[in-house]
């Protein structure tokens, strides 16, 4: 499985996920993503920068969304 940092340099890196959301994404949300996940809404727009399956997001997005829970719980 790839990590979200991955996925985002399979788009074409950052910038090229933000041009491509014509602007319904600045850079500095896309830059969230590692931290945060993927939010679903943007899968469309990630499926058409690079092949990756719908299941896929999903587990990325749940291991970004538990490494976090789990930095929250050591604090």
């Amino acid at each position: 499985m790839r990590t979200i940092p991955e996925i985002i340099q399979a788009c074409g890196g950052i910038m090229k996920i933000a041009e491509a959301s014509e602007g319904n994404l600045s850079d500095w949300a896309v830059r969230k993503w590692p931290a945060s996940g993927i939010p679903e809404k943007n899968w469309a727009l990630i499926r058409s920068l690079t092949e990756i399956e719908t299941d896929e997001l999903h587990a990325v997005n749940e291991a970004a969304r538990s490494a976090r829970a789990s930095q929250g719980e050591a604090a």
